[in-house]
């Protein structure tokens, strides 16, 4: 666990996480190149429920939004 996230930084931290999986990001990957909005940093905070969501996992394994339709 992390330092705790309360109020409007609580929402910030599913806001900042939730658009990371949109564009395939993950902040805990050690690579930086797997970081799009959330940065490394952020590892010191509590993890948002939003990043163990089971659809914020598939648009991770996908790349996010744009891997998940064919075009």
């Amino acid at each position: 666990m992390g330092i705790e996230l309360t109020g409007w930084e609580k929402s910030l931290g599913t806001l900042i996480i939730g658009a990371d999986s949109l564009v395939g990001g993950d902040f805990r990957s050690p690579s930086g190149g797997d970081h799009f909005v959330a940065e490394p940093w952020t590892r010191d905070y509590e993890t948002p429920d939003i990043y163990s969501d089971a659809v914020a996992a598939e648009l991770r394994k996908k790349g996010g939004v744009s891997g998940c339709f064919q075009i």
